[in-house]
């Protein structure tokens, strides 16, 4: 009991306090940064994606961002069921009111699996080691975005966004461990393999 309360102590002190700083031009533009991670685009741009993978026959990549968004979206369901938590305050929202249980944020979940998913594909074909530290860069600022986004416009309590953050990577972690190695590692293991092989030709005496 003093945990929950202890919990919902700091959840209420971080909300206030995000919603006495909100600045007239940032309340905009974090509206519609979370609108990206919302049950319209984020289905649109994921399904855009797993099409494309598809057309040039990259289909464990699309079956696994696939299974990264709706797989997020069944755990959110489910948790939110059982957890069933308030939202905020409403009047403590700065866009429009939502009124599903709180706990973990859709949002934040969905976004987290499939950024870490996108990043991890990527990473995978990329050749070069400043495209792997891009995407991944570009993942982590994606989920702290929207993370932050949730909470400074009062959606979300701050424990609903830390326990989403957790559940989407959770969910991108089982979703990679269903994919194949990595074709580099497996051209490693062959490069390696002929590097020991002997070189009959050079053992071949002379005729």
């Amino acid at each position: 009991m003093a945990t929950q309360v202890w919990v919902g102590r700091w959840d209420a002190v971080v909300l206030h306090e995000a919603a006495a700083e909100r600045l007239p031009w940032l309340t905009p533009i974090a509206l519609r940064f979370t609108d990206l991670a919302g049950t319209t685009i984020l289905p649109v741009l994921v399904g855009a994606a797993v099409t494309v993978l598809a057309a040039v026959r990259r289909i464990r990549a699309a079956a696994a961002l696939t299974v990264a968004l709706v797989g997020s979206a069944v755990v959110v369901f489910g948790m939110k069921l059982l957890v069933a938590r308030p939202r905020p305050p409403v009047s403590l929202m700065a866009g429009p009111v939502e009124q599903s249980f709180s706990f973990p944020s859709g949002h934040t979940t969905t976004a987290t699996a499939v950024l870490i998913v996108g990043a991890a594909l990527i990473a995978r074909a990329a050749h070069r080691p400043a495209v792997r530290i891009a995407a991944w860069s570009a993942a982590v600022a994606g989920v702290a975005g929207v993370a932050a986004s949730r909470v400074y416009l009062g959606y979300h309590w701050l424990t609903d966004v830390i326990a989403a953050t957790l559940l989407g990577a959770a969910v991108a972690a089982m979703t990679l461990l269903l994919l194949p190695r990595r074709p580099a590692d497996e051209y490693r293991q062959w490069a390696r393999c002929r590097t020991t092989e002997p070189d009959y030709r050079r053992t071949r005496p002379a005729p």
